[in-house]
Order: C-alpha cells, then structure tokens, then sequence
C-alpha cells in the first residue's frame, strides 16, 4: 500500500510543479500575464490524460512488447 501512496504521490508532483510553482516563479521574475497564462498549455497533457492514456497502453510501438515478460 505504501509502493501505491508513493507511485501516486509521485505521479502528482509534475503537475503541482506546473501549475503553482512555474507561475509563481515566472510572476516573480516579472514574466507578463499572456505569457503566465500560455504556461498552462503545458497542464494539458495532465489534464487530458484519462483520453491519451487508454490509447498509450493499448497501443505500443513493436520494441515495447518485448517488456510484457517482466
């Protein structure tokens, strides 16, 4: 249980560092708002992953197939 509270904390930190401390850091360094709000184009794929996700383990390149017998 405690590999899974790992996996998933770890999971999440991407997307905190994205969100709140990039915009934090780039609001300091005196970056505009346009610029600020362009940022959170780079939460899409975290946002959207319940759609690319399905597809990204259904369907592997070739070379992936060979680590199914771990």
């Amino acid at each position: 249980m405690l590999v899974l509270l790992v996996l998933g904390f770890a999971g999440g930190v991407p997307n905190v560092l994205v969100t709140t401390v990039t915009q934090a850091w780039t609001s300091s360094a005196g970056w505009s708002v346009t610029a600020i709000g362009a940022l959170t184009f780079c939460t899409l794929p975290y946002a959207l992953k319940f759609l690319w996700a399905l597809g990204a383990s259904t369907h592997r390149p070739r070379a992936w197939h060979r680590m199914d017998s771990w």
